[in-house]
């Protein structure tokens, strides 16, 4: 934020009668001076320019014109004003000052750090020079010397909250999340109604998956009369709600959000999730179209609107935006996974199959694919394939029940039934109340010759389901006088 600086105060100028001839040229000047000090740009560059031509050389009134020109956004004509005055007396640090922030303005930034330079050898302690010099650096990205002259700033006046809220805004953009957000909130102490700062400060807490104070800082800014920022907040304050499972408050301000902005892709993604969150399926499509006629090719919208389809039972559909946002990003793997599914769904098996290959060859550090992949050899009664692929799963996610169940399912098959044991003990240890595990369990103990054993597994699958068939079936037979075969599942 450049801050020009008047040239003269009206006390100043009333010295510079040197005779009777100059007074009408000293009136203009006074006039001008004193319309500019009240904001009133226009009407002080009328009488600036009639002192201007009494006296084309004089000092005063060409800096006076240059900081109106630069209020009016004159910077061309600001400029020649300005150099004409520095010409004149090289050593007044306001005149040299002001002249770099013409140059500024006419993106002309080697002449503007020039004079910012020699403002500053003027006064070395002149804190608008120092922290118009910084902003020129961050605008160039050159962090390190932007850095210098913002502490600099502070270090004459630390009470300003805009050098602050602007070396904070570089820190941003140098990627020191944690010193940008220690400069804001200088610049919150100082001006707490900013809602620029508590904007910016949310955004930096959002960014570190800080979402309370992220939301915390979004509502404060949202506080304040709705401003340039009141947007970025409504949608940052939804977003960070969305994140603490506060769907009900984050469709709030979300809905605000895509109505404030209905051209903004964001605003109608994160209302759909938040929607598709609460089951609300219908308004979630709604939203996800709207981002998707904002942004045709997002692969992540087209597949969580493909999950929205699959979950209203539009499974054709689901399959038609998964295969797009697949073809979109290759390496969408949720989109790739959720089209397999999709195919299973729609019982296209050798699509499925094909899904699940894929996935397992591309996306081989998951254990989902592989375990996938089992699912389809074993349904396909392919189970040296199946068993492969499950113990490549396992190795990546060792808690995974059903595939320890199958694997298990397998080894009995071929009777290793210390191995079927093993993996079914594995999978009641992930998790004590899977019901087949304990069933199965009791058939290996049974085949085992554990009868004791048996009977504790079927009734631990009944006291977790007592309508479990299988479970109830093979309790009877072991202990009633009943020939029954046993039964796995």
């Amino acid at each position: 934020m450049k801050r020009p600086i008047a040239a003269l105060t009206t006390s100043a100028v009333a010295t510079l009668v040197l005779a009777v001839g100059l007074q009408a040229q000293e009136s203009h000047l006074q006039a001008g001076a004193r319309l500019a000090q009240e904001g009133q740009m226009a009407e002080a560059k009328a009488e600036l320019l009639k002192a201007y031509e009494e006296g084309p050389d004089s000092q005063a009134c060409l800096a006076w014109l240059g900081f109106v020109c630069l209020q009016l956004q004159q910077p061309d004509e600001a400029v020649r004003h300005l150099a004409k005055a520095a010409e004149i007396d090289p050593a007044d640090p306001i005149v040299r000052n002001n002249l770099g922030n013409a140059y500024f303005d006419t993106d002309d930034m080697a002449s503007a750090e020039k004079h910012y330079q020699a403002a500053i050898e003027q006064k070395q302690d002149y804190f608008e020079a120092h922290y118009n010099l910084a902003n020129l650096y961050a605008r160039q990205r050159r962090w390190s010397e932007s850095f210098n002259e913002y502490n600099r700033s502070i270090a004459i006046n630390s009470n300003d909250a805009d050098v602050h809220r602007d070396f904070g805004k570089a820190l941003e953009n140098s990627g020191n999340t944690d010193k940008a957000i220690r400069e804001y909130k200088a610049a919150a102490e100082i001006e707490p109604d900013d809602e620029l700062v508590h904007t910016a400060l949310g955004t930096l807490h959002l960014r570190k998956q800080s979402f309370q104070t992220a939301a915390e800082h979004y509502g404060e800014a949202l506080k304040r009369p709705e401003g340039p920022h009141t947007f970025e907040a409504q949608l940052g304050l939804g977003i960070a709600l969305f994140m603490q499972k506060q769907y009900g408050a984050a469709l709030q301000h979300l809905r605000a959000a895509a109505a404030a902005k209905p051209e903004e892709f964001l605003p109608h993604y994160y209302l759909g999730l938040a929607l598709a969150y609460t089951e609300q399926y219908p308004e979630a499509g709604t939203a996800y179209e709207a981002a998707l006629r904002i942004k045709s090719d997002e692969p992540e919208c087209l597949s969580n609107l493909g999950w929205v389809r699959f979950q209203q039972g539009d499974t054709q559909k689901a399959i038609e935006l998964f295969s797009k946002a697949s073809a979109e990003s290759t390496g969408f793997y949720l989109a790739a996974l959720n089209l397999a599914i999709a195919y299973e769904k729609a019982a296209e098996t050798d699509k499925a199959f094909e899904q699940w290959k894929l996935l397992a060859a591309k996306f081989g550090t998951r254990a989902t694919p592989h375990i996938g992949l089992a699912n389809a050899y074993y349904d396909r009664d392919m189970p040296d394939e199946a068993l492969a692929e499950y113990l490549r799963g396992l190795e990546l996610d060792r808690t995974n029940v059903d595939a320890h169940n199958n694997v298990a399912l397998i080894y009995m098959s071929r009777g290793d039934l210390d191995e079927a044991v093993s993996h079914l003990k594995m999978a009641l240890h992930a998790d004590s109340k899977y019901k087949y595990a304990c069933n199965n369990l009791g058939v290996a103990y049974e085949k085992l010759g554990k009868k004791s054993e048996a009977i504790e597994q079927y009734r631990r699958a009944l006291a977790i389901d007592p309508d479990y068939e299988h479970a109830k079936q093979n309790l009877r037979r072991l202990t009633e006088p009943v020939e029954t075969e046993t039964a796995t599942g």
